[in-house]
């Protein structure tokens, strides 16, 4: 039995039945995962959309490194920074995209 296991907290579920705290978590994780996974095959996203991301993604690794060696805060405004430029450039892809 793991460590979780070992502690049972008693939760009153709506139906009157005695349910673990860890029984219920991963309930509610299995209905939330299920419910995200299923709207996030529908979602076709955008190149704006993913540019944005990489950029931050890039420039927040970027601004961090730089803040931990100079410990100037200024850098990590290159998170921002990036995340125009990725906008910048996915929308720009986006309109050629829809142009052609």
């Amino acid at each position: 039995m793991n460590v979780v296991g070992e502690r049972r907290y008693r939760l009153c579920a709506d139906l009157g039945t005695e349910l673990t705290l860890v029984n219920a978590i991963e309930g509610w994780l299995h209905r939330t995962n299920h419910t995200r996974s299923s709207k996030m095959k529908e979602r076709k996203y955008t190149y704006a959309q993913l540019g944005m991301l990489f950029g931050i993604f890039i420039g927040g690794g970027l601004g961090v490194v730089l803040f931990a060696t100079t410990m100037n805060a200024v850098y990590l405004a290159i998170t921002g920074a990036g995340a125009a430029i990725g906008l910048v450039l996915g929308a720009a892809v986006d309109k050629h995209r829809g142009a052609s």
